[in-house]
């Protein structure tokens, strides 16, 4: 069976201005996995999403892949919204995924996305992007008629120097941090660097 739109990149975009507009958008995917990562203001980090295939999957040919992307707030001015393409692996495979063929790269953004901007509010969602895929199963020799979804969610929340929480990987301390973590008496923390000012 010939799958039907492989060559055809249906996208849609949004931004949303607030967490209440996103959730209770009725037009938007139910997630069916959420992942959760962090990012740091001043960083750039890929966005990719992946396949994963054991040998009690079945085969399925992808139809279709949907996007969305939304941010609470402006995060990187002028670079606006990444250009999303479907990987050579998946191309080169047809868009078919085979049963077996493991964890492997269909479909990215083209650029890394740049946290350039800190937010009002670290929250575990300031950017949300969702990969919502459409796909067909083979069984024995034929295709499935109806098409089915697999949506996965990822959350990102953007840490950032004067947030109030340690970041051990990125500061020494934090200058709205309460608990005064990685500062002794008479000392305050550099609001750019993270760092303790004797």
């Amino acid at each position: 069976m010939k799958l039907k739109n492989v060559n055809v990149l249906s996208v849609l975009i949004l931004m949303m201005m607030s967490n209440l507009a996103f959730a209770n958008n009725s037009s938007l995917p139910q997630c069916d996995k959420v992942y959760y990562m962090k990012v740091r203001q001043g960083y750039q980090f890929p966005i990719k999403d992946y396949i994963v295939s054991d040998k009690n999957t079945a085969t399925i040919g992808i139809t279709n892949v949907n996007h969305y992307f939304s941010t609470d707030e402006d995060y990187n001015g002028e670079q606006g919204f990444p250009k999303f393409v479907y990987s050579n692996w998946i191309k080169d495979n047809k868009f078919i995924v085979k049963s077996g063929s493991g964890k492997n790269l269909y479909y990215y953004a083209t650029e890394k996305y740049q946290v350039k901007y800190a937010p009002k509010v670290r929250k575990k969602d300031n950017i949300k992007v969702i990969f919502d895929m459409q796909y067909k199963k083979r069984i024995g020799d034929k295709w499935s008629k109806n098409i089915k979804n697999f949506v996965r969610c990822t959350n990102y929340e953007i840490t950032s120097c004067g947030d109030g929480i340690l970041d051990k990987k990125y500061e020494q301390c934090d200058p709205n941090d309460p608990t005064r973590t990685g500062l002794k008496v008479g000392q305050t923390c550099d609001i750019k660097t993270c760092k303790p000012i004797n």
